[in-house]
């Protein structure tokens, strides 16, 4: 029950941290429900051991939290203070549930079932967005209206622009979460669950869970989100290729579904269509290296390189810290046009942080999942790929990541005879 209770916990943690406490509090629901988690279960429970499963996580925490604690030091009065602080003991927080819970608490096979059956239910709700917007002129928003939300913005606030944004440019939905960035971050672990068993094996004869593949894949591409529209189609194309040169296809596949295949390829393409979705991704990754645009995208692909490019040498090394950026930025007169803002991409925000030396650490944490079956190479590239276009370092959807490496990485030496589908 222990185990059941803290893998429903993670796998919803990317919900729950939706609302919080107050508007803006520092920790969403899903912090809080996690950190009492821990409490309890060290308290009333059993010991937590170490595994060595995540010994290089555990190398790069303890390498960037002491490297960030004596930048924080370092830099004096350009330093957040108080912030860094905290952003500090968030990340320690994390690594402490991801060193010391996640290999000892997860139930591996249920967290698997949840994590498909919430991307499908999401996609369900996406598709039903996406139907009610385009023939009824419906924008629906489906967050709960009277909870604070951690984000420190309002339902209402956060309802009127969804409503001008869909009248001025075009609709986004977003199925559960706040923003269609976050749902898609989510579905494309789904995408990957669906395709792929333990064994790291492609699940080619595993009907069901190749077409909840395609489903979920369709959700992402009409969130109208860049990261989903261009994750979805390099998964989808990796994954035909090289079905297609290991001739893993069945041969009845083409044969049953010769008529099912187009007009399902048909009916989504005139979805596409009309909603206009490739025109807005080319839109967006026109702007991609213009640092004034209005397109979250770029702010997260290029930004944060621009903004180390003109760290002294001294920072590109060993950074600025964890919770540093924003108030360095104010202070270093060569960045205060950045100083705005400090959105960027993961691995941008490593460098920016802990700089090189922190980010050869962090990968480290992904060295040998190379050496590892199939689905952890697949999946080591797609985290790696999503952290240069997304912030999700020290996140809740991060712990999810962590959780699948953990798990799969356990997967040769528990000697499982055969595929195991989880569709």
């Amino acid at each position: 029950m222990n185990k059941k209770i803290f893998t429903v916990l993670l796998c919803f943690w990317p919900i729950l941290n939706i609302y919080s406490y107050q508007t803006g509090g520092l920790l969403g629901f899903g912090d809080l429900c996690i950190l009492a988690y821990a409490v309890f279960y060290v308290r009333f429970c059993q010991r937590i051991r170490f595994f060595k499963e995540i010994k290089y996580y555990f190398i790069f925490m303890i390498a960037v939290t002491a490297m960030s604690l004596l930048d924080t030091c370092f830099i004096g009065e350009k330093g957040e203070g108080a912030g860094a602080i905290s952003s500090i003991a968030r990340v320690a927080f994390y690594a402490v549930i991801v060193i010391m819970y996640i290999p000892k608490c997860l139930d591996f096979e249920y967290g698997i079932q949840i994590i498909k059956r919430f991307t499908i239910a999401n996609a369900i709700i996406i598709y039903a967005q996406t139907i009610l917007y385009m023939f009824f002129g419906r924008v629906t928003l489906l967050i709960l209206p009277v909870v604070p939300l951690s984000n420190g913005e309002t339902y209402d606030k956060m309802y009127r622009s969804l409503v001008a944004h869909s009248g001025s440019y075009y609709f986004r939905a977003s199925g559960c979460f706040s923003e269609p960035a976050h749902f898609v971050q989510y579905a494309l672990v789904g995408i990957l669950l669906f395709l792929y068993d333990r064994n790291g094996e492609k699940n080619v004869n595993d009907r069901k869970s190749f077409w909840l593949a395609v489903c979920c894949s369709g959700a992402a591409i009409l969130s109208t989100s860049s990261i989903g529209i261009i994750f979805t189609v390099l998964i989808w194309v990796h994954w035909v290729l090289t079905t297609l040169f290991k001739r893993y296809v069945p041969a009845n596949l083409m044969k049953n579904y010769a008529v099912l295949i187009p007009v399902c390829l048909l009916a989504f393409l005139y979805i596409i269509r009309k909603l206009n979705v490739f025109t807005i991704l080319l839109g967006k990754l026109s702007f991609a290296t213009i640092m004034d645009s209005n397109s979250s995208f770029a702010y997260r692909v290029s930004r944060g390189f621009e903004i180390y490019s003109k760290f002294p040498l001294r920072e590109k090394l060993f950074g600025v810290g964890f919770g540093n950026i924003s108030s360095y930025m104010q202070s270093t007169s060569a960045l205060n046009s950045y100083a705005d803002s400090d959105y960027m991409n993961s691995i941008a925000y490593i460098l920016c942080s802990v700089g090189l030396t922190g980010l050869i650490f962090f990968l480290l944490i992904f060295y040998k999942l190379l050496s590892k079956n199939y689905f952890l190479k697949i999946f080591t590239l797609y985290i790696l790929a999503l952290s240069c276009c997304a912030s999700v370092f020290s996140s809740d959807i991060w712990m999810i990541f962590m959780g699948i490496y953990i798990m799969f990485d356990r997967a040769p030496s528990q000697k499982i005879e055969g595929k195991v589908s989880y569709g």
